[in-house]
């Protein structure tokens, strides 16, 4: 009896742990060579020099999403189609140059001289910018200012 008692207790301990895991069952490990083309071009452009650590693919509901993380610390996310949706540059460091739509870079310039881009991702509905001082901007898809947070 006690023996089945202590291996019923070890089968709940053993799910227990898989079901609090962190485990992505739908990440992959692919190579960069794996990635769309025009996926493949972005990084080439704005991250020629970079060295790759890894480059990860999930399927979700929307449709296959990629993940490319340098070891520089820079990630970038891009859809189905290898258009990027998320730059995201290591605290302190800014996205590359050219990135962001020259409206959205302008306004930065202009109106936060001293900061920069540290994240930017989009979507149907925009942009999302978070510049190096914290502070959020939302741009609609023609890059006009929406909000300040």
């Amino acid at each position: 009896m006690k023996k089945l008692l202590f291996i019923a207790i070890a089968a709940v301990i053993a799910v227990g742990f898989a079901a609090c895991s962190d485990n992505d069952d739908d990440d992959r490990f692919i190579a960069l060579s794996q990635l769309p083309g025009n996926a493949q071009s972005f990084i080439s452009a704005y991250f020629g020099g970079a060295d790759v650590f890894k480059v990860t693919t999930e399927n979700k509901s929307s449709g296959t999403e990629y993940k490319v993380t340098f070891r520089n610390g820079y990630e970038v996310e891009f859809d189905a189609t290898g258009s990027w949706t998320d730059v995201d540059a290591p605290s302190g460091r800014t996205v590359p140059v050219g990135i962001a739509p020259a409206a959205i870079q302008n306004y930065v310039d202009t109106y936060f001289p001293a900061d920069g881009i540290n994240e930017i991702s989009r979507d149907y509905r925009g942009y999302e910018v978070e510049l190096l001082s914290g502070i959020d901007l939302t741009f609609n898809p023609d890059g006009q200012l929406v909000e300040i947070d």
